[in-house]
């Protein structure tokens, strides 16, 4: 599997019941591979937010497109949900897009049904659904599908992450198991993501060790002070890992030589121009 599909599958299998999802599924008496193949007899994880209600209780076939998709690719999609679908079970199929594919919605006369889903007319057997991660909004439970392909937009990045960390219908757990795939670097990350996640983590947990400082002075002045101390040191270190994991070691060395308001432009600035 490709590391496209293989990140949007393993952040969609986030916390699912064990064996009711698996990746590069073969239906072998079809000589069929489906993305990712998901029996949803238990409930879905939250993960999937608006698609929860739509799927509930169905087999079914994700797709996963990183480009354009033409008419019959689609429909050989369609065509791979119904024959997946075991009998007397009642089927689904999600294609989920990176950018909207506007000709082929309006070719299959597809029924927007959320915001960024849209219906697909098929037989009475199953359903099919095309998705577009980008367009789903910022409402409770999307914060995950926002996150299915990667952005090189900074901005963009930052507020993912803390759409993933506010969103009301996501239960803490699994927000840290889906986080987790980016601390861990199991799926495939943006230069932009990877920054900013080095700069979360490392800033996060200096302003924790400043306020703490802070505190144990017990004074207002003593907290201020910590908070200041922790911000920069944990732009420095943050800088500086990021930077060794991406740039050669001279760079590397020029960086530590700057002060930390100023290594991390520079680093931001040479991301850019990767």
């Amino acid at each position: 599997m490709y590391p496209i599909e293989s990140r949007v599958t393993s952040l969609l299998r986030a916390c699912e019941v064990p064996g009711s999802a698996r990746e590069q599924h073969p239906r072998p008496r079809h000589t069929l591979f489906i993305d990712l193949f998901v029996d949803a007899q238990s409930p879905l994880s939250p993960v999937w937010g608006p698609l929860r209600r739509l799927l509930a209780g169905r087999q079914i076939a994700v797709e996963v497109e990183s480009g354009a998709i033409s008419e019959e690719k689609l429909r050989y999609h369609i065509a791979k949900s119904l024959l997946a679908t075991e009998a007397g079970r009642r089927g689904a199929l999600v294609v989920i897009c990176r950018k909207a594919p506007w000709r082929r919605l309006r070719e299959f006369e597809a029924q927007e049904v959320e915001p960024g889903i849209w219906r697909l007319p098929t037989d009475s057997r199953t359903v099919a659904y095309l998705m577009v991660p980008e367009l789903v909004g910022m409402g409770p439970g999307r914060s995950v599908i926002r996150l299915l392909f990667a952005t090189s937009d900074p901005k963009e990045a930052a507020a993912r992450k803390h759409h993933l960390l506010t969103d009301p219908d996501l239960p803490s757990d699994i927000k840290n198991a889906v986080w987790n795939f980016f601390k861990t670097r199991e799926v495939v990350m943006a230069a932009e993501e990877l920054a900013h996640l080095g700069m979360v983590e490392f800033h996060e947990a200096s302003m924790r060790m400043g306020e703490e400082r802070g505190e144990k002075r017990g004074e207002k002045r003593g907290r201020q002070e910590g908070r200041q101390e922790g911000k920069k040191r944990g732009m420095l270190l943050a800088a500086l890992t990021i930077a060794k994991k991406l740039l050669p070691s001279h760079e590397v060395e020029q960086l530590k030589a700057l002060p930390p308001e100023q290594a991390l432009a520079a680093l931001t600035k040479r991301l850019q121009a990767r």
